[in-house]
């Protein structure tokens, strides 16, 4: 009988993580499971060789709210129990009344998630786009400016605002690994949004996209994708449909519409309406 190991993986495992999800077609990046590793805990179970054959990560934003993510059961290995006990891992480890726990679902996880408690609560709408995009008219109610290092905690804030969980550790890491960050203010200066893109295997991703208005969600997606030649993609999780149009004006295209899941969904913040784009379905 086989026997595994489920255990908090350490960086070592990077290359052992980019190799499990090339095994179900997912490609993480170097800079997605170091962002990772960064941003929260990740189990897996492994063979007494040290072979990994599953994953997940939890990510906590703060005390209110954490993402589930990068669960991945080796093809060779599946329906042996190995997803459940991780899963279960992950949730043991944040879990309290004041916390609710999201994840984007595929087909596949549903059921599995639903089986521990998971509910359904809305849909991402996954868009790519392998052209240039149109060039939306200014109004002048906007300037988007480079992100600096002293912008963080404006960022942070912004943030906190939209997702309603703080999660600075995160977005520290991952905006180190961005192509481009911008910052958004209005006629009066203020900070109002930012936005960021992040190179993936075979793609660049917009987000997140924090932004007041369609209007100026547009505004930073153009300023991130004008100059980039390849794919694109942006994941929209909330049914914003003036801004799904634009997207869809400017050349992007509906690929996918997976499940958002909650655990605890009673915990859950209230929808914001300032949330355009989600950074990734690994970390929300």
């Amino acid at each position: 009988m086989e026997t595994y190991q489920l255990q908090r993986l350490t960086p070592d495992f990077l290359p052992r993580l980019i190799a499990l999800s090339k095994r179900v077609d997912w490609n993480y990046s170097e800079r997605t499971v170091r962002t990772a590793f960064r941003a929260g805990p990740i189990y897996g179970h492994t063979t007494p060789q040290g072979e990994l054959l599953s994953s997940a990560a939890i990510f906590p934003y703060g005390q209110t709210l954490a993402w589930l993510g990068m669960v991945i059961v080796h093809p060779d290995h599946q329906r042996r129990g190995l997803g459940r006990a991780v899963v279960q891992q992950c949730i043991d480890q944040v879990q309290s009344p004041q916390r609710a726990i999201k994840l984007i679902a595929t087909a596949e996880g549903a059921q599995l998630y639903s089986r521990l408690g998971f509910q359904t609560v809305g849909i991402n709408r996954k868009f790519l786009c392998d052209s240039s995009i149109a060039s939306p008219e200014p109004t002048g109610r906007y300037q988007v400016q480079p992100l600096r290092q002293s912008d963080l905690a404006t960022v942070v804030a912004l943030d906190e605002a939209a997702i309603g969980a703080e999660r600075s550790a995160f977005l520290a890491a991952h905006i180190t690994y961005a192509q481009q960050a911008v910052l958004l203010r209005d006629s009066s200066g203020i900070a109002v949004g930012y936005a960021l893109s992040v190179p993936a295997t075979g793609m660049l991703v917009i987000g997140p996209v924090v932004a007041p208005d369609t209007e100026a969600a547009l505004l930073m997606v153009h300023e991130l994708c004008k100059t980039h030649r390849g794919t694109l993609r942006i994941d929209v999780p909330q049914p914003l449909e003036p801004f799904c149009r634009g997207l869809a004006r400017h050349g992007f295209q509906l690929a996918d519409e997976p499940p958002i899941m909650a655990y605890n969904a009673a915990a859950l913040p209230e929808p914001s309406k300032t949330l355009f784009a989600i950074a990734s379905q690994a970390y929300g």
